[in-house]
């Protein structure tokens, strides 16, 4: 297919209700054939669409509602989520999304907006564990969200800034702007990047805030620190052990690493886990993130256990079966919920 031909704006333009001449539409239907899992899409696209397609009198609670109904259908198909946010707090929701092509698309945009709408307001894209996501921010830099991850920025970015906040882990291939530099806030830590490519791992629950530099360079601060600004070269990580006392006296541990793997902390952006004698303790969170599920403990001595090796397209139980053969622990599902514990006791 030719490159210049803009697949996502014929698609948009048609749930819009706008004119395709009959080229585009032939464009679009082939495209839909020769990618059968965007047909798919494409079929579930159009439901949510008319879903999000509101009248314009409706009430505030009846739009609140019809946003619950709508971000629901979007959760249980593991797509990512786009919405407005003020100071903090939901306002009117006012957009939904959903991929296509490896992408997100905005749609609803113009059907969820509160006519009330003021520059405070900040977008956020929110990813579902058990999913990943690609996204464009509006400078052109792409970020690939992990499961469980979300990334603000407001309306000024990529004119008077390009601010972000991260939660969770995100790859972020940064186009270079010599007016404003690129950074990313996430659990503290400030990462201020030119030109780059980068991951940070910065989860909430996560005892640490992880930045592994793939090239170009960053540099990196933590707000009240006692080491200044650090930085990265390609091949280098660094690592904020948080504070384990949430008081000025404990500023947590920095650690910088030097000609690490990088593949190792990155691969999680084509489906695959890299897993080198990791604690199973560490090792289910990555596997809550990356399956949908809630693991547990019948021990605690099993969190000790390492594993070693890949996994690519294996399913979570299939995992588990793995980690059931190259141990002395066992599982039992139900539903999203996996209990682990020895081989030698039943829960």
């Amino acid at each position: 297919m030719d490159p210049s031909v803009n697949i996502e704006h014929i698609f948009l333009n048609l749930l819009e209700g706008g004119e395709i001449s009959a080229e585009e539409l032939k464009i679009l239907h082939a495209w839909l054939e020769s990618n059968p899992d965007e047909a798919e899409k494409y079929a579930d696209f159009r439901e949510i669409w008319a879903l999000a397609s509101v009248p314009e009198n409706m009430a505030e609670s009846e739009c609140r509602e019809g946003y619950r109904q709508l971000e629901k259908r979007l959760r249980a198909k593991r797509w990512p989520v786009i919405r407005m946010e003020k100071q903090g707090r939901l306002r009117v929701p006012v957009l939904a999304a959903a991929v296509i092509a490896g992408m997100v698309i905005a749609i609803g945009a113009l059907h969820l907006w509160d006519s009330r709408i003021i520059r405070k307001e900040r977008f956020v894209v929110e990813v579902p564990a058990g999913s990943r996501s690609v996204t464009i921010l509006p400078d052109g830099t792409k970020v690939t969200l992990n499961g469980d991850s979300k990334i603000s920025y407001d309306q000024g970015y990529g004119r008077s800034n390009r601010n972000v906040d991260l939660s969770g882990e995100g790859y972020f291939e940064v186009v270079h702007n010599a007016r404003h530099t690129f950074s990313v806030c996430a659990a503290g830590a400030m990462v201020a990047a030119h030109g780059t490519v980068f991951n940070v791992k910065a989860y909430p629950e996560d005892p640490s805030v992880e930045t592994t530099l793939v090239k170009g360079s960053v540099s990196i601060e933590i707000p009240g620190h006692r080491k200044e600004r650090m930085f990265l070269k390609p091949s280098e990580q660094f690592t904020w052990l948080k504070p384990v006392v949430a008081d000025d006296s404990d500023k947590g541990r920095v650690l910088i690493s030097k000609g690490i793997d990088t593949e190792r902390y990155t691969s999680w952006i084509s489906g695959r886990l890299i897993i080198q004698s990791e604690l199973l303790a560490d090792l289910s969170l990555r596997l809550e993130r990356k399956y949908d599920v809630e693991i547990s403990f019948e021990e605690q001595d099993l969190k000790n256990l390492r594993f070693t090796g890949v996994l690519e397209d294996e399913t979570i139980e299939q995992v588990l079966e793995v980690l059931k053969i190259t141990s002395n622990l066992d599982f039992k599902i139900s539903g999203r919920e996996i209990v682990l514990f020895s081989c030698r006791k039943t829960p």
